[in-house]
């Protein structure tokens, strides 16, 4: 394929990718499908306008600390983040300069921008201008790399984006050449921003450092003596740097260096056993702290089938492929090949087991394999090495293709016949499909696949009008207890999540004696209505009755018998 349109169709694909990664967000409404995002956002418009991440709500003095939505934790009257900081602190610092545009395209940008960066990690780490591409174009096309750019609130993308950022300064190096006077200044100075950056994706997602720490410094040592000791100093000074950001963040936020948002909803008493942490309630069990969610092998081996190979098998199958022939081909003949591979090999172990043995409730329906169930987004790191093994399984068979295809150059030689000429299109033949085929697979899954982004702007309608039916028939200083609709009623209704809880139904009459107080969530069935009415909310005289309907979800009025 001549250059210039090869070059033409990466900037093409491009621009195509960045496009979809603002159809969800390109709403006038801001509303997200999930409270992981509400809360991002809703913490970042708050540090651009406050320059604080607590919400204040004074109810919760009195009410021991109940009103908030999901993804948040409230800590005496402040409700404050209860995930990691990373994004609504980027997110807030880009809203107070840019607006809204500026938290929402954050993601986008920052997933067109790797793409590119790790394109130059691939070329510069083997010397294959065509594995580069492709690696660039399996990380662009893989389905849960494209849709989470879309989910533009949440931590996954941004945090593998700053790791590939990273990488791209630790190995492409692209500033020590500028001058050849400060080179070995600019050197260094390329190291210190790469650990930054690595520090930067941990102040996204803190929960991953044991892996980014632990394989960064297995090849920080493996190739000590390129690198030398002093530029191995200036990436652990900048890793050093971003860990008191980290810890001062922490620190002014929650009250302590070594407190998240998920710990901090352990101090405060709610369940914790679903959520990682930096810090665990003790030490003294290093395996629970480092796998938290323990290793169980039937869960792993189901859950990497269905969300590593089912969910998006034609790019699995390219990977394996590729993995086989660098195992045959390369293994032992080139260090970088051996080294990457065992580096992959052992991330695959490391997320696999630790996040596969964990089940997750993102779906209401749990038999659901869906792109929008977290596993997919917790094993992006996977992905983005995947790429590598997939394109060197689709460059080799192109390069077998080519070499079977060689005749003579029919653009010198007009008399060469119909069949040299059909054979001799065979190779760009053979790259256009595999392009076509990617993106066509994988747009199908990320656009009308379940969770997929036509579905969810579909959703995302229904919450809008949803929210204003509410508003329109809710008192300004209402509570609603909810079960998921929290992350669309937040925060022009306080809420309560969920109702069938103990703590929900102990609370009731406490909220009650502050404010009006409502329920909103799937229609009851006339059985439920009479056994709330006749027993949960009759021992604290209380009554349920039907305010209005929309669509399956009602809203009931809680009052006095």
């Amino acid at each position: 394929m001549k250059t210039w349109l090869w070059d033409i169709l990466r900037g093409s694909l491009l621009v195509v990718f960045f496009i979809s990664t603002l159809l969800l967000s390109a709403s006038s409404e801001r509303v997200f499908v999930s409270p992981d995002e509400n809360a991002a956002f809703l913490f970042a418009k708050q540090f651009a306008e406050t320059g604080t991440f607590a919400i204040i709500e004074p109810l919760n003095a009195r009410l021991e600390g109940i009103i908030h939505a999901r993804s948040m934790v409230a800590v005496g009257t402040s409700i404050l983040p209860g995930a990691f900081l990373g994004i609504p602190f980027f997110t807030g610092s880009l809203l107070w300069i840019f607006g809204d545009a500026g938290a929402l395209l954050f993601t986008p940008v920052l997933a067109l921008l790797a793409i590119l960066a790790w394109r130059k990690v691939v070329k510069e780490l083997f010397d294959d201008p065509l594995l580069a591409d492709f690696s660039a174009f399996f990380l662009m096309a893989h389905p849960a790399f494209l849709y989470y750019s879309g989910r533009v609130m949440m931590q996954n993308v941004v945090f593998v984006s700053f790791l590939i950022f990273g990488a791209y300064f630790l190995i492409a190096s692209p500033l020590h050449t500028l001058s050849k006077r400060y080179a070995s200044e600019l050197k260094r100075f390329e190291y210190l921003l790469g650990g930054m950056l690595m520090g930067m994706a941990l102040f996204i997602r803190t929960a991953e450092i044991f892996w980014v720490l632990g394989l960064l410094a297995v090849l920080l040592y493996v190739y000590r003596a390129q690198i030398g000791w002093r530029n191995i100093g200036a990436v652990l000074f900048g890793l050093f740097m971003m860990g008191c950001v980290i810890g001062y963040a922490n620190d002014t936020v929650y009250g302590n260096a070594l407190l998240t948002g998920y710990t901090a909803r352990a101090e405060v008493g709610e369940t914790a056993s679903s959520v990682t942490s930096l810090i665990p309630p003790s030490v003294s069990d290093i395996a629970s702290y480092v796998f938290p969610f323990g290793i169980h092998p039937r869960a792993i081996m189901r859950n990497e089938w269905q969300y590593e190979f089912l969910l998006y098998p034609w790019m699995t199958i390219p990977a394996l492929i590729g993995f086989v022939l660098l195992l045959v081909r390369k293994f032992n003949k080139n260090k970088t090949w051996k080294v990457f591979t065992i580096f992959s090999v052992v991330l695959a172990f490391w997320l696999g087991g630790m996040y596969g043995s964990w089940t997750f409730n993102d779906n209401p329906d749990p038999a659901l394999i869906s792109i929008g169930n977290s596993y997919a987004r917790y094993w992006l790191p996977i992905f983005v090495t995947s790429t590598v093994f997939a394109a060197y399984a689709v460059v080799a068979v192109y390069r077998v293709i080519k070499r079977w295809a060689v005749g003579v150059d029919v653009s010198v030689d007009p008399r060469v016949g119909t069949r040299e000429r059909i054979r001799r299109s065979i190779p760009c033949l053979f790259i256009f499909l595999a392009l076509a085929s990617t993106i066509y697979l994988s747009a199908d899954l990320v656009l009308y696949g379940h969770d997929g982004i036509m579905p969810t702007r579909a959703a995302l309608s229904t919450f809008q009008s949803k929210r204003r039916a509410v508003i329109l028939k809710t008192e300004g200083d209402a509570v609603i207890v909810v079960d998921r609709a929290d992350k669309y009623l937040f925060p022009a209704r306080k809420v309560v999540v969920p109702l069938r809880s103990e703590a929900t139904y102990a609370a009731l009459p406490g909220i009650l004696r502050e404010a009006p107080l409502y329920y909103f969530g799937i229609t009851f069935p006339q059985s439920d209505l009479d056994h709330l009415n006749n027993v949960r909310l009759a021992e604290n005289g209380l009554v349920i009755t039907l305010v209005a309907t929309f669509d399956n979800e009602s809203l009931y009025k809680i009052t006095k018998k």
